[in-house]
């Protein structure tokens, strides 16, 4: 409940990107509403019933995430070859994934080998954004709407990378408390998601409205 608290709240802010001229908030808007009809709706109804292995939901949620991330980092950075790293990175997962889901694990089993190629390259995409504002002699952080998007990002997939990584340890699950760790990890993962998201929607908009002013 409480994910699903936090996946509404920053669906409702991102609701304020309608009335901006920022077709890329517009999509971060969208797969918001995405993953609450997923988490929301869809995977707690067919739980409850017992009518389709609730997995499959997520399955087929994480190929349009990872299809419209790709497509946003692609949009966000300027450089040539950071676009073919991005495009190249698309190409690479998403054929992974459907290896993974159609010919090893089947579509019963969330495809954690190929997500975890995803998480590092959308990682790989944040370090670039950094860089390069890194590389500017002054950037006011506070009026960059995409630095909370890219941190949001950054820290998102690398918990969990790390999450991801302890399911393929077996001796790490024998160990007390493994699971505890595991959702607690996955809740922080979550908040500072969906929270920085929802900061990088504010930004944009008192940064929209600021310079409408002016």
């Amino acid at each position: 409940m409480y994910l699903v608290l936090l996946e509404i709240m920053a669906f409702i802010v991102s609701l304020i990107s309608l009335r901006m001229n920022y077709p890329l908030f517009r999509w971060i808007c969208a797969i918001l509403l995405l993953t609450v009809i997923n988490e929301g709706i869809l995977v707690p109804y067919f739980k409850g019933e017992g009518m389709v292995n609730n997995v499959i939901f997520y399955n087929v949620f994480s190929l349009a995430d990872m299809t419209v991330w790709s497509i946003l980092f692609y949009k966000i950075h300027e450089k040539r070859s950071y676009k073919i790293f991005t495009a190249a990175a698309y190409a690479l997962f998403m054929l992974y994934s459907l290896i993974e889901l159609v010919f090893i694990n089947g579509w019963h089993q969330f495809h954690t080998d190929s997500f975890r190629v995803y998480n590092i390259c959308i990682i790989i995409s944040a370090i670039f954004y950094f860089y390069e504002k890194l590389r500017e002699v002054y950037h006011n952080l506070l009026t960059d709407p995409l630095f909370w998007v890219t941190a949001a990002c950054f820290l998102y997939h690398s918990l969990l990378f790390v999450n991801f990584t302890t399911l393929s340890q077996t001796e790490y699950w024998k160990t007390p408390n493994a699971a505890r760790f595991y959702f607690i990890l996955q809740d922080t993962a979550s908040t500072f998601y969906y929270f920085l998201l929802s900061c990088s929607f504010l930004v944009c908009y008192f940064s929209y409205y600021r310079r409408a002013q002016t």
